[in-house]
């Protein structure tokens, strides 16, 4: 499956891949239309979370099921990836003073991630003045 960069000027096919070339993308904020293609993903998610072991000792997570989902129906799904620069990940905008500054004024959601702990998230955007 290729996803397109919506709305930042990139016409160009792009794709989040692992180290194994499959469709890897993170699952901190999705929009989904209800289409046909894009329920047959959910349904294909809820597959793959329900078929694993939850237990204290064996924390499975909802990102790797979405992606193996999102593998398994790539072929009818059409999708698009929200614009790094309006959206990026904790470890670009906190870690790259060069890059938030370039970008500074059209960031429209940032993901707190990359560090563990709600005080530590919420001292971290105060920090940033944000």
């Amino acid at each position: 499956m290729f996803l397109q960069v919506k709305g930042d000027g990139h016409p160009q096919e792009v794709a989040a891949l692992d180290g194994d070339g499959h469709t890897y993308l993170c699952t901190c904020m999705l929009f989904i239309r209800p289409t046909t293609g894009r329920k047959l993903i959910i349904k294909e998610w809820i597959k793959e979370i329900e078929g694993k072991e939850w237990t204290a000792s064996n924390k499975a997570n909802d990102e790797p099921a979405f992606n193996r989902a999102l593998n398994k129906t790539a072929s009818s799904v059409k999708g698009y990836l929200l614009p790094q620069e309006a959206f990026p990940c904790g470890g670009l905008y906190f870690g790259n003073a060069a890059w938030r500054s370039e970008t500074e004024g059209r960031h429209a959601i940032i993901h707190n991630n990359y560090i563990v702990g709600f005080d530590n998230k919420l001292e971290r955007f105060r920090q940033f003045g944000l």
